[in-house]
């Protein structure tokens, strides 16, 4: 399964992410989503990770943050965790938006998820009419700080399900697509068999 190949038509984007077709092309056209894909000719063609992407704007703006900075985050910001958990890598899958600006910066703010630090308002973090804030929740993260940040109420999404409706749903309409469930147990089975097997000694002794 490649994540990155632009292979799949708006059509199975639009129907794997739960958008239709008509609020996708005002997305695209007015809120610049997937800008790179238009400067190609013909049909559009999209990857897995546009899929989340998107699947990501539609449930932000069903929870009401503003059209441009769900783009704007999704697009900029998530791309790069749902890479990440697609390919089983370690990232953040908890994410926080609020509308309005947190308690720790001017009208907004970002949390990297790397340093933990709230970036700069400069036009390559931020666009200058962001209307809301975001953050990145570590596992261990303190839950009344989170809620500090945020002024006492915060939209918190988790990415892995975002990531499984994608592939549940893309599954059911291509299914040579996604691995299968029995391909699925044999991968995680055959991970914890590798894991709980006994390993030989430093002096090689098997015993």
């Amino acid at each position: 399964m490649d994540i990155r190949a632009r292979t799949h038509q708006t059509s199975t984007l639009v129907a794997v992410a739960g958008c239709k077709s008509v609020t996708f092309r005002a997305w695209r056209h007015r809120h610049n989503l997937f800008p790179e894909t238009m400067e190609t000719k013909g049909w559009s063609y999209f990857s897995i990770i546009d899929m989340c992407v998107l699947r990501a704007v539609v449930v932000m703006t069903e929870h009401g943050l503003a059209v441009d900075d769900a783009v704007w985050h999704a697009d900029k910001w998530l791309r790069l965790n749902f890479a990440a958990l697609l390919e089983d890598r370690d990232t953040s899958y908890l994410h926080g938006f609020m509308r309005g600006s947190s308690a720790s910066s001017g009208p907004t703010a970002f949390v990297d998820e790397i340093s933990g630090q709230v970036s700069s308002t400069a036009p390559d973090h931020w666009p200058r009419d962001a209307s809301a804030s975001f953050i990145s929740i570590g596992p261990e993260e303190n839950v009344g700080a989170v809620l500090a940040w945020a002024r006492g109420a915060i939209t918190i999404f988790d990415l892995r399900a975002v990531t499984g409706h994608v592939l549940t749903e893309l599954a059911a309409l291509q299914p040579e697509t996604v691995a299968t469930a029995e391909d699925t147990r044999r991968i995680v089975f055959g991970t914890l068999a590798d894991a709980l097997r006994p390993k030989p000694n430093a002096e090689g002794d098997d015993t």
